[in-house]
């Protein structure tokens, strides 16, 4: 719920207080290897003009996807950095 809530903020605007949810989240054992976590910072993080960060979740998601599918959606989303 946490997650959701967090892309929530982000989409209304408050950036700051989305990320510091959504890095307070990765702190936890389960949540650090979820992937839809990894993806949302990625995303956030390529939006934020901060390509590197962008990359480094993004890696980190395509190890954590179960599916192919996942894995090609977020490559996209790699090359367009």
């Amino acid at each position: 719920m946490e997650l959701n809530y967090a892309i929530a903020l982000w989409y209304a605007g408050e950036k700051d207080r989305a990320l510091a949810m959504l890095h307070k989240l990765e702190k936890h054992p389960f949540m650090s290897s979820y992937y839809l976590l990894n993806a949302s910072l990625g995303k956030f993080y390529k939006e934020s003009g901060k390509k590197e960060l962008a990359l480094q979740y993004f890696e980190k998601t395509i190890e954590q996807a179960m599916f192919e599918k996942e894995r090609e959606y977020i490559r996209g989303l790699m090359n367009d950095i």
